[in-house]
């Protein structure tokens, strides 16, 4: 049998859950047995094996993860190649991600992440204030921060944060996150009639989610 942390509450079913680090989580009701518990375990064993064993090689990409010559990196939906150059600044000339030659591995993922923000304060900022005009919502200030699990965020005051890992994505999915954004503008919640909007605003919204959990699901192999 399987290794799991067991939590109780006054829910009324039993779930399973298998975390980043190859974990397993149990939620149970109060009152459920011990060997109910186990049982259902022994009914799920094989679901739960293969998501231990892909969280696994999850880490163990993640934990290997280092950026080379050999490495295609993602920005607005494209591949490029990354080069090392004997100047001595790090960014990104339409072609290819460069680096200085003196940069040393333990380095590359942070110099990278720094172009990387700062092609998304110009790309997402501009796109924000465009679309933001365009669907007649005001904005106060467009912000982009390091957040690896969440696309972007919103407050009542129009202040709006974007991840910089959003400029990985292709332009129409970095539009629908500005969008769902944005409509928050007008409803603070995930109502019926958020979604709604946000179809209104982006009729393809569900296309455009999905292409950012394929981003999402590639960078829990990537360790930025």
């Amino acid at each position: 049998m399987f290794e799991y942390e067991l939590q109780r509450s006054n829910r009324r079913t039993l779930s399973v859950k298998i975390t980043k680090d190859a974990k397993i989580k149990v939620s149970a009701p109060k009152r459920m047995s011990v060997r109910e518990i186990e049982s259902f375990l022994f009914q799920k064993q094989d679901w739960i094996q293969k998501h231990l064993d892909e969280m696994s090689r999850r880490r163990e990409s993640a934990e290997t993860f280092n950026p080379d010559e050999n490495s295609k990196l993602l920005l607005l939906g494209k591949e490029y190649p990354l080069r090392k150059t004997d100047g001595k600044a790090a960014g990104f000339d339409g072609e290819s991600f460069y680096l200085p030659k003196t940069t040393v591995d333990g380095e590359v993922i942070s110099v990278l992440k720094e172009v990387y923000r700062s092609i998304a304060k110009d790309y997402i900022k501009k796109r924000t204030y465009e679309l933001a005009q365009s669907l007649g919502e005001s904005v106060n200030s467009v912000k982009i921060n390091s957040a690896r699990t969440r696309w972007g965020s919103c407050t009542s005051k129009g202040n709006l944060n974007f991840s910089l890992f959003l400029i990985m994505a292709p332009p129409q999915a970095v539009d629908y996150c500005i969008i769902h954004e944005l409509s928050h503008l007008k409803q603070m919640n995930h109502s019926n009639a958020f979604w709604d909007l946000v179809e209104s605003r982006d009729p393809d919204y569900k296309a455009h989610r999905e292409e950012l959990k394929r981003l999402q699901y590639r960078l829990s192999y990537e360790n930025w």
